[in-house]
């Protein structure tokens, strides 16, 4: 609820009434987001659970970072990796709750990462999300075949994020 009512009664009434969050105006924006995201989120915590960001775009993985700290994860404990090969070499020295990688990138893309991560024992649950441009359904279903637990493809938004990653966990 959304209301420039700040009297005792009528924020009681408003979640008597099945209000979820009562918000007085004026807001600022940033506690706003933040009970949005929590709304949206419902009662998933993000914040103890740890990303690695696999993308050869430093721009994307800027926005992806903003993205998912808008979401309610924290910043550091987000790490950032130019390729699936860096990303396989984190992977070995540090435990991650969510892989976010890219498609197509140098060295190692997405595909063969996935493909790799997913003979190693101790890092095959690892929930795993492909972000790309790649729309062909065929490819599509070649990266759930290789493991992939979820598929988003760019543009995209923090709520597509957010409902995406809410669906992976």
């Amino acid at each position: 609820m959304l209301t420039t009512e700040a009297e005792k009664n009528k924020i009681s009434a408003a979640f008597e009434s099945s209000a979820d969050q009562y918000i007085g105006k004026p807001f600022k924006s940033e506690p706003f987001k933040q009970i949005i995201n929590k709304l949206l989120l419902g009662s998933n915590s993000y914040d103890d659970k740890k990303i690695l960001l696999i993308d050869d775009s430093a721009v994307l993985r800027t926005i992806l970072t903003k993205n998912l700290v808008e979401v309610g994860f924290q910043k550091d404990n987000i790490t950032e990796s130019k390729d699936g090969e860096d990303g396989l070499d984190k992977l070995m020295v540090e435990k991650f709750d969510l892989v976010i990688t890219d498609w197509y990138m140098p060295k190692m893309d997405g595909l063969e990462f996935v493909k790799m991560l997913k003979e190693k024992d101790h890092l095959k649950n690892i929930p795993l999300l492909m972000v790309t441009s790649e729309m062909d359904s065929k490819k599509e279903l070649e990266a759930f075949r290789a493991g992939i637990s979820a598929y988003i493809i760019k543009p995209f938004t923090a709520n597509d994020l957010a409902s995406t990653i809410k669906e992976v966990f």
